[in-house]
């Protein structure tokens, strides 16, 4: 079995992230994870709203996020439904190199 990549094993933090309460919708990641917002002033804007909200966990995911390339973090949103759960139960699909 071969090792699992950098986005499946943030996949799963994010899978984590969202079972936080008050997660469910992305929490203060919203613009990132649910919106695919991956660009870097994104993540910044993300990394601000975490540190306000002391969210530590936050803070770890975007600093993990900041460090992929541009297809990786698009294959990240990609697994929005992975790490999300869907909508209402829905698959979501999310085309490809779209952010």
């Amino acid at each position: 079995m071969s090792e699992p990549s950098t986005v499946d094993l943030i996949v799963a933090e994010c899978r984590d992230y969202y079972a936080i309460p008050g997660n469910e919708a992305g929490g203060n990641l919203h613009l990132m994870l649910d919106d695919g917002n991956m660009e870097d002033e994104n993540l910044m804007f993300c990394l601000k709203q975490c540190a306000e909200a002391q969210d530590s966990v936050g803070v770890m995911l975007v600093a993990v996020i900041a460090t992929l390339d541009e297809d990786e973090r698009a294959d990240l949103y990609h697994h929005y439904r992975e790490y999300a759960g869907g909508v209402n139960g829905r698959a979501i699909v999310v085309p490809r190199g779209r952010f």
